[in-house]
Order: C-alpha cells, then sequence, then structure tokens
C-alpha cells in the first residue's frame, strides 16, 4: 500500500517517525521503531486525509474517471491526488487552478493525462512543478502568467505543447521538453524573458509562430543525433542552437562522479552499474539532473559523509538512483537541502543516518533534511532503514560525599524525522511513496 499525501510541514506537525517538522518540543525524543509507514502513516499522520483532500477539489466524473474542475485549499505545496472516491483522477481541467496565487509548487499524480486550457494561469507564486511521466498533452495557457515558475520539465509522455502554454513565465530558466513532443504551439514561451536554456531530448517538433518571442537569451540545445535540427549555431526557431552533450559517468567510481558534478553540461546520465563509495560530501553549487535510467547505481556515504548538499536556489533532479550509508552529524545524513529546490523521482533511500553532536546536540532528518526555505518535491521513492539520533546528554559530576551529591547530567539532543524532516519555512510535497523500518 502506498500514500498520495499533501503534507503542509511546519504547522502542527507532531509525529516524530518517518517525517518531522520541530513545533517546539518540550520533551526528548527517545529511539521508536516504526513500522513500515506504509501501514501505518496514514494513522499517524492524517486520519482523515480521504476527507480532507477531496473537500479541497471540485470535480466532474466521466466514464469512471475524474477530472478535477477546481481547488478550494489553502494552497503551499499541493499534491494533487491520484484517485477521489475510488476512480482515477485523469484530467486537471479548465481553469482548474486558475488564479490561485497561494499555490507554491504542484505534484500532478502518473493517473493524468491531460492538463487542460489554463489549467494553472495566473498562479503567481508557483515556483515548481512536477509533471509525471503520464500526461500526453498540456492545455493552451496551462501555465501562464506563473511569473515565479523558475524551471520545467516536460516528460517523454508529453505529445504536445498548447498555445501559449507558458507565455510570460518571466521567471523561468531552464526548460526541458521530451523525446516525444511533436508540436509546440503559437506563443508558447513568449516573454518568457529570463529564459537561457531549452534542452530538447527528441527530434526537432513542428512550431507555431514566435515560441521564444522576447526571449532574447535564450539557446536551443538538442541531442546528437536527432533529427530537423538545423546545422549548429544555426537558427530553429528564431533562436540560436546548439549541441546538448549529456556527461557521462561511464564507470562507478567518486573520480568519475567528481568529473560529472563539475561539468557544465546540467544533465548526467550513467552507463555503468554499481556503488559509487563516496569519501567527500558532493556539493550541488549549480542546476543538474543526476539520471541512472537503465542502470543499478547506488551513491554512498560508506557510513561515514553526508552524500549530498544543496545549495540554496540551487535546483538538483534526482531518478532512478539509491542513496544510501550516508552518515551525518545534525543535518540529512543523504541529502541536506539548504534552501535549493530538490526533486527527487523514483529512489530509494536506505540506511542513511544523522546524529547529534554529544552534549545534547540536535539531529533532523535521516535520509533527507529540507531547510532555510527550501523546496523538496519526491514521487515515486522509497524510505527504507534510515535513522535518526540525538546526542548524548553531558555527564554529571562525581558527588563529593553524601552531603555533596554530583550534579546531574545534562540532556540528550532532540532527535526529528527518521527519513525526512522539515526546517524553517521549507515546503515538502511527497507522492506514491513508500516508507518503512525508519527509526527515531
Amino acid at each position: 500500500m502506498t500514500m498520495m499525501m499533501t503534507i503542509k510541514l511546519g504547522e502542527n506537525m507532531k509525529t516524530k517517525t518517518s517525517f518531522a517538522t520541530p513545533t517546539n518540543p518540550n520533551t526528548v525524543a527517545g529511539r521508536l521503531r516504526t513500522a513500515c509507514a506504509t501501514r501505518l502513516l496514514p494513522l499517524l499522520l492524517l486520519l482523515a486525509l480521504p476527507g480532507v483532500v477531496q473537500a479541497q477539489y471540485t470535480y466532474t466524473t466521466n466514464n469512471g474517471t475524474i477530472t478535477i474542475t477546481g481547488y478550494t485549499g489553502s494552497g503551499g505545496a499541493v499534491t494533487i491526488p491520484s484517485t477521489i472516491n475510488g476512480l482515477p483522477v485523469t484530467s486537471i481541467g479548465y481553469d482548474a487552478f486558475d488564479s490561485c496565487t497561494s499555490l507554491t509548487s504542484v505534484t500532478i499524480p502518473n493517473s493524468v493525462t491531460n492538463i487542460g486550457i489554463d489549467a494553472f494561469y495566473n498562479c503567481l507564486s508557483l515556483t515548481s512543478v512536477t509533471i509525471p511521466n503520464s500526461v500526453i498533452s498540456i492545455g493552451d495557457y496551462t501555465f501562464a502568467d506563473c511569473t515565479s515558475l523558475t524551471s520545467v520539465t516536460i516528460p517523454n509522455s508529453v505529445t504536445s505543447i498548447g498555445n501559449c502554454a507558458f507565455i510570460d513565465c518571466t521567471s523561468l530558466t531552464s526548460v526541458t521538453i521530451g523525446n516525444s513532443v511533436t508540436s509546440i504551439g503559437t506563443y508558447a514561451f513568449y516573454n518568457c524573458t529570463s529564459l537561457t536554456s531549452v534542452y530538447f531530448l527528441g527530434n526537432a517538433p513542428s512550431v507555431g509562430l514566435d515560441i521564444f518571442l522576447f526571449d532574447n537569451n535564450t539557446t536551443v540545445y538538442h541531442l546528437p543525433g536527432t533529427t530537423g535540427w538545423p546545422t549548429v549555431p544555426g537558427a530553429w526557431a528564431s533562436r540560436p542552437t546548439a549541441l546538448w552533450v549529456t556527461t557521462e559517468v561511464t564507470a562507478c567510481n567518486e573520480a568519475n562522479l567528481d568529473a560529472a558534478l563539475s561539468s557544465t553540461v546540467p544533465y548526467v546520465i550513467f552507463t555503468c552499474d554499481g556503488t559509487i563509495n563516496i569519501t567527500t560530501t558532493k556539493v550541488i553549487s549549480s542546476d543538474i539532473t543526476l539520471d541512472a535510467a537503465g542502470h543499478s547505481i547506488t551513491i554512498s556515504g560508506s557510513n561515514a559523509v553526508r552524500v549530498l548538499t544543496v545549495n540554496p536556489g540551487v535546483h538538483l533532479t534526482l531518478r532512478n538512483m539509491t542513496i544510501a550509508n550516508g552518515n551525518s552529524a545534525t543535518f540529512g545524513g543523504g541529502i541536506y537541502n539548504n534552501g535549493g529546490i530538490v526533486t527527487v523521482i523514483n529512489c530509494t533511500f536506505s540506511n542513511n543516518i544523522a546524529v547529534g553532536a554529544n552534549n545534547g546536540g540536535d539531529a533532523y532528518g535521516g535520509a533527507i533534511c529540507n531547510d532555510n526555505g527550501g523546496a523538496l518535491i519526491v514521487n515515486g521513492s522509497t524510505f527504507v532503514n534510515n535513522s535518526i539520533t540525538g546526542g548524548t546528554g553531558s555527564t554529571g559530576s562525581q558527588g563529593g560525599g553524601l552531603s555533596a551529591p554530583g550534579a546531574q547530567g545534562g540532556m540528550g539532543g532532540y532527535a526529528l524525522g527518521g527519513a525526512l524532516c522539515n526546517l524553517n519555512g521549507g515546503t515538502v510535497a511527497i507522492t506514491n511513496c513508500t516508507f518503512c523500518d525508519n527509526l527515531v
């Protein structure tokens, strides 16, 4: 059994098992072994979740499927449910989230095949969207005037992008377009004045008029061997083109991983299988995607170091890999997101640990700590055997006899979130994930 939920961490969340957000706790957290959270978390976190979720949406039913037609929730980080009343949600309808200015991130479930006209029009605070590899079409004006949206990945399932789909997304800096898109409508990326890079995974699609009008700093990147593109550096859709050469990790060792992470190419693929044992934490300081599709890759902290730290404002996407055996003092054994935007898709986190310092140091998030206003989006992933341990208390002093007892030892540290912990205004959206045997 897996879960579909929107978790608004930071508001009265007191469960200290797989998830945690500190809310001024006043007791020392002991060690608590959780059962598989795919069975218990619905009770631990949101007992009435189905009713809560359904109450946030208006919808129609047609031939046994659900189209969402409106949203009445409070915004923030929203995960759209994959089912309502036992029926699959297959479409986000016309104007469904129109002008929802409190919406900051949205995760769309992999039951959805169509995102309709104006679905997220004028969502001024929307910074990130996760589009699943089930969506076939993106309608006209779907994300128009989403002026805070910074990057978008169009998955390989999508075949068409509608007219004006991203018009006036003035903060949009990078777009990755999957290999099945065959048509892009007129003005699709019109007036995206911050857009610098558009990455195409497939052949050149047919395009409408002026899809990049006023996007004066945009370069179109395409992969070697794809067709329909002009000879570099020729123009396409009135913008210059360049070859997009992905960085490949061809041997599973730390040196090859370091070389890939230091490359200027923002998309890293793995063509080997195995475990990469690292000796130093990898600090992500520029936007990058790590994708191990088709291969079995584990990046291991060797039970000695945290695996990844993400700097403020940086986008990191992880796909199809395992993050394991990370070990960190205080924050996130697997990943510490220090104000970045982290998207995790189809990954496993196992045996990561964060430990508080001696003399009562606190610890947060065995696998991932999301901190300092960071955004964390997790889809289709598993968290197993991660743990968090507060620091030991200080030692009491020796007594001087019956009339002079020794001083009491200090309290141990707090331990919050065996799998995940959210701190200091961060947002977390989780869909279709499994949590099992994470320890506090």
